[in-house]
């Protein structure tokens, strides 16, 4: 049960720092676009996390 919150919680994560990068993308915020780009790379490492481990589960402790 906690691990799915945890699972959840982590992809709300994800989604937001996906949200708030595409908007550090707009033209109105190009000054900010660095830290556009490290939303989007914080958001990907925390997919890749949380898939890594979907599929670990999956293959290895699932009967």
């Amino acid at each position: 049960m906690i691990k799915r919150i945890v699972h959840m919680v982590l992809m709300i994560f994800a989604s937001v720092f996906f949200l708030v990068g595409s908007i550090l993308f707009l033209p109105n915020f190009a000054d900010h676009s660095v830290t556009g780009v490290w939303c989007f790379a914080t958001g990907s490492f925390i997919l890749l996390i949380t898939s890594v481990t979907d599929l670990i589960e999956e293959i290895f402790f699932k009967t």
